[in-house]
């Protein structure tokens, strides 16, 4: 008998030996060498999101906001380098994407702000100007926070350029509707400091109503279009479930949706796109899959209104080894872009299997479009050589051993195979849930979708997500 059962708030499947529907993985507790967590529910998987699709091609007449919520990465956190600006020409910010920042933007203390808050906000929400992130344009003495420094951009503009990317291939000039970009977030900020009534909450509160009475004074009709979900690092060293997570994003894009709903009126509901945390033993030696997995989990079957794009392992980071490059910053926005308009024109997918067959020794992995395997890739990882000689899957027997596997791709770049040195009893992708509990950290691996999008440098792929495959 073919079963599928999910998790609780992610339906996240797992598969017995002779399971028809893959598409099934599942998400380990974070907290112990694989232990699974508690099944509540049986269901097929698959499904729609929870709202309808929130189309805006129509909008020529209609400000559309995009606001990144997250922490270092959202802010551009040691992206230094310039990079050329977005080829749009219908895009826009406040004084500067980075609305958290006044002090830096400003050039004035915390207190100088407390003091009189209208009159700064004023100054800082006066117009609309063209999106154009550069460098060197604050004070950096008046800096708040200091976890959240800004060098020279935001995802923000790459998320524009995979819109305006999309667009241009779709046939279109430009984007067919004016986007306004802002970044809230701060640094090295727990998913806790998110909650309602909180600095990032207040000031994504500002952002929306500002952008609607700048749209009002412009001609213009506004909603807020889409959320885009930057963070997980703040939690890559706890000890809590990766369901907990899970359950932590639902609850705040419901909370965030509903706030943008409350000050625009709209009766569309925002759009919310997550990016997948990589955990890297840089400022901390432990380090869990709760973010990834967790954000894997939430946007799994589709139930919870998220959507999941890029992983971030496949990004070269900066010489931190935490953060990004300014051009792998602009690349993981593009990606979110490019997520951003499949999920506004009815054509998202998110990057699972869609079918797994075991049979002893041997596993095949269907997807449910073309894949490939990049020899080149990934740009950031724990464990190389499992990242590329096994492509980012793990094995285990049913004694738990570490089995060694071949991968191939069939010439159609549909079905996946894995052949093992010792009969396959389960199957992750890009970690090792067997490995120390506090010292889970992520491989990735090197398999991508076929179809290759515009880069900032180059042609670009999206690369598949961490991800729990088959238990027997």
């Amino acid at each position: 008998m073919k079963k599928a059962f999910a998790l609780i708030l992610a339906a996240v499947l797992l598969c017995t030996a002779s399971c028809g529907y893959g598409g099934g993985s599942a998400v380990t507790d974070g907290t112990t060498t694989g232990q699974k967590t508690e099944l509540i529910t049986e269901t097929t998987g698959g499904g729609d999101m929870t709202e309808p699709v929130f189309n805006p091609d129509g909008g020529e007449n209609t400000l559309y906001h995009i606001i990144l919520l997250g922490q270092s990465l959202s802010m551009g956190y040691s992206a230094t380098g310039e990079v050329k600006p977005c080829k749009s020409e219908r895009a826009f910010m406040f004084r500067q994407v980075r609305t958290q920042d006044l002090g830096y933007c400003l050039g004035i203390s915390r207190e100088e702000y407390n003091a009189d808050p209208e009159k700064y906000d004023s100054i800082f929400y006066a117009g609309l100007k063209p999106l154009a992130e550069t460098g060197g344009d604050g004070n950096p003495d008046t800096r708040w926070e200091d976890a959240s420094r800004n060098e020279y951009e935001t995802p923000a503009s790459g998320v524009v350029s995979g819109l305006y990317n999309a667009y241009r291939r779709a046939g279109y000039d430009d984007i067919p509707y004016r986007v306004l970009v802002s970044a809230p977030g701060i640094g090295g900020t727990p998913m806790s400091d998110f909650g309602a009534g909180g600095k990032i909450y207040r000031r994504t509160e500002k952002d929306i109503e500002n952008g609607k009475r700048l749209a009002a004074e412009n001609g213009l009709d506004y909603r807020v279009l889409a959320f885009i979900w930057i963070q997980g690092e703040a939690e890559s060293y706890l000890s809590v479930p990766a369901v907990d997570y899970a359950k932590g994003l639902v609850s705040t894009r419901k909370l965030y949706t509903r706030l943008a709903k409350k000050v625009t009126g709209q009766e569309e509901t925002p759009e919310f796109v997550t990016y997948q945390t990589a955990t890297v033993a840089v400022y901390n030696p432990t380090a869990r899959q709760i973010a990834p997995l967790g954000q894997f989990a939430a946007a799994y079957d589709g139930k919870n209104g998220i959507a999941l794009s890029a992983p971030c392992y496949q990004f070269e980071p900066a010489g931190d080894n935490v953060h990004l490059t300014g051009i792998s910053s602009r690349n993981l926005g593009i990606l979110l872009g490019q997520t951003l308009y499949e999920r506004t024109h009815g054509q998202y997918r998110i990057f699972a299997p869609e079918k797994i067959t075991v049979s002893g020794r041997k596993a095949e992995i269907a997807f449910p479009f073309r894949v490939a395997i990049d020899p080149d890739a990934p740009l950031a990882s724990c464990d190389f050589y499992t990242a590329t000689r096994q492509s980012g899957f793990v094995c285990r027997g049913k004694d738990g051993k570490a089995l060694e596997c071949s991968v191939s791709l069939s010439d159609d770049g549909y079905p996946l195979t894995l052949e093992c040195d010792g009969g396959i009893s389960e199957i992750s992708y890009g970690y090792d849930p067997h490995a120390e509990a506090d010292r889970q950290f992520t491989c990735g691996g090197n398999i991508c979708l076929a179809g290759k999008i515009t880069g900032y440098d180059g042609e670009l792929a999206l690369f598949m997500p961490v991800q729990d495959i088959y238990r027997s």
